[in-house]
């Protein structure tokens, strides 16, 4: 491999974990969201269908999602579920009704069926991890503070596997064209505090 093709796989990495990242900013506690989706008439039952909505939406868009991304190759479609995660995100700041977070949960979901894991080749599987995450609150008067930990035994896992096909030996004659796994490292050990007021 060039040092050009080694500088531009390591700049795509850097890209893909600073997506990551970035997606991740997006997913809010469910001790914030609860009380934002409270700030705007939102009841539990409400929230329990958006939840529902959500889910529903990623079910349903996952074969047409991984058909587009089959057709159109994985990178366009990890730029469309991201711009998807974006849009869906800006929807729920603006957002002040039920419809409102409705439409935010459906185009969330429609993003999330683009990121979400495709088959391993070979029938292959990733390792099964267990991660456990807290959150402790506390509500006095019109201050919601609450503490969120991610990841809380710092358990090294592979948040994102790949499969796709890649030769790093020099150029000495026919490369491979089978697919090799590659792993993105998991967060480890992260601290959240929100801090809410309510009006």
């Amino acid at each position: 491999m060039s040092g050009k093709e080694r500088s531009r796989v390591a700049e795509n990495v850097k890209k893909l974990m600073w997506s990551e990242l970035l997606l991740a900013s997006f997913i809010f506690p469910i001790s914030t969201i609860m009380s934002y989706w409270e700030a705007h008439g939102v009841g539990i039952g409400d929230a329990l269908l958006l939840q529902v909505a959500f889910a529903v939406a990623i079910i349903v868009l996952e074969v047409p999602s991984g058909y587009i991304a089959d057709v159109l190759g994985r990178r366009p479609a990890l730029i469309l579920g991201a711009v998807c995660a974006f849009i869906g995100s800006i929807i729920y700041v603006a957002a002040r009704d039920f419809a409102a977070f409705l439409a935010a949960e459906l185009v969330l979901g429609l993003g999330f069926s683009f990121l979400s894991p495709r088959p391993l080749p070979y029938g292959d599987s990733s390792e099964a991890v267990s991660l456990l995450d807290a959150t402790l609150g506390l509500l006095w008067g019109p201050l919601d503070l609450s503490l969120d930990a991610f990841n809380l035994f710092d358990v090294r896992y592979g948040a994102v596997e790949y499969s796709y096909a890649s030769d790093w030996s020099p150029n000495d004659g026919v490369r491979s064209r089978l697919p090799a796994r590659h792993l993105a490292a998991g967060a480890p050990l992260s601290l959240m505090v929100n801090l809410g007021i309510r009006l």
